[in-house]
């Protein structure tokens, strides 16, 4: 026929420009996140669609929410999985959980729901709504995410991925066997390693003292003995020295007086003067031996202090470098992740 009239022109300008956003491939990431220009101007924008009995869904928190100047939001459907994994180990001392949401876009394709694709949401299912904000505007929502069946595989495989895939990252210090909680920073685990070390250190210095106690008190012991042997052996040396005298000055008196020099009295005092001498020769000797062991004994004493307190030194020292952190990686065991559900899922973002 004739020439198109404006409106026929119009609508097939515009089928061609449906047809060109459909064709094209849309940039990376797009499908994850639609901006909020690009999500707007999307010709399939519309009305909340009608979802079949038996499937849930929830909305995300809106992060541009409560600023006045941004449109309403415009949902894409995503498949929403929230889940609580358990990261334990007993020997390691571990014991934390993490609850955790992903989003991955549903897409009318032989893989309507990737796992691989997904990403992780900040908060839990907590902070999901259950009506969409006012306002809102819903891209189309792809066949499969009409079939409720398809929720179970898809939650089956989110479990399966979760396991694969889940991993925490934990700090920990071989030499203490102690290792970082979920919760802990890097500074308190550190400031954790650093307390168990003293205390370490100090049992070590107490133990390596107490194998010593014994061995110091029986030295101690025997210097006490020797200290008191000399103190006895000065003071009979002394009273033996003065006995001495006594018989050196009767004898020497005797023989002044003008006795006889032979006389019985005369020549036992000399006697008992000369065998006083070795006496006293001897108690000097005595002192000397005992004041001789004294001075070995504190000497044998002083090398042993020395010895406890180079010890304590080295003990002190090992301990003295700041303690070095290795990274373990921690997976989910078998049962230990407990998926909540899997949904469909409103991305305002």
């Amino acid at each position: 026929g004739g020439p198109m009239s404006r409106q026929q022109i119009a609508q097939i300008s515009k089928g061609t420009k449906g047809q060109e956003s459909a064709e094209s491939p849309a940039p990376a990431g797009a499908a994850a996140q639609p901006t909020r220009t690009a999500a707007a101007s999307t010709a399939s924008a519309g009305a909340r669609p009608v979802v079949p009995p038996g499937i849930e869904q929830y909305f995300l928190p809106d992060p541009a929410a409560g600023r006045g100047d941004v449109d309403a939001p415009v949902y894409s459907p995503v498949a929403l999985g929230a889940a609580r994994i358990t990261f334990s180990d007993a020997k390691l001392g571990i014991d934390t959980a993490r609850d955790v949401l992903f989003t991955v876009p549903i897409i009318a394709g032989a893989v309507p729901v990737d796992w691989q694709a997904a990403e992780e949401v900040a908060g839990t299912a907590a902070d999901l709504r259950q009506e969409p904000a006012a306002g809102a505007q819903f891209l189309d929502l792809p066949a499969p995410a009409m079939q409720p069946k398809n929720y179970a595989a898809w939650q089956k495989a989110f479990s399966q991925w979760l396991t694969q895939t889940q991993r925490i990252e934990l700090l920990r210090h071989a030499g203490t066997k102690l290792t970082a909680t979920g919760q802990e920073t890097e500074r308190e685990f550190r400031a954790r390693v650093q307390d168990a070390l003293r205390e370490a250190r100090d049992a070590e210095v107490d133990a390596m003292k107490k194998k010593f106690t014994s061995k110091r008190e029986s030295l101690a012991e025997k210097l006490r003995k020797a200290e008191g042997a000399v103190a006895r052996e000065q003071q009979q040396a002394s009273q033996q020295k003065t006995q001495t005298m006594f018989s050196v000055g009767a004898a020497a008196i005797g023989a002044l007086l003008g006795r006889k020099v032979l006389s019985t009295g005369t020549l036992g005092r000399a006697t008992t003067a000369a065998r006083g001498m070795g006496r006293s020769m001897k108690e000097a000797e005595d002192v000397q031996r005992a004041g001789e062991l004294v001075k070995t004994l504190q000497e044998q004493l002083a090398a042993f202090d020395e010895t406890v307190r180079e010890e304590t030194q080295r003990i002190a020292d090992s301990y003295d470098t700041a303690p070095e952190l290795e990274t373990i990686t921690v997976a989910p065991k078998r049962g230990q992740v407990m998926v909540q559900f899997v949904a469909l899922g409103w991305d305002p973002r």
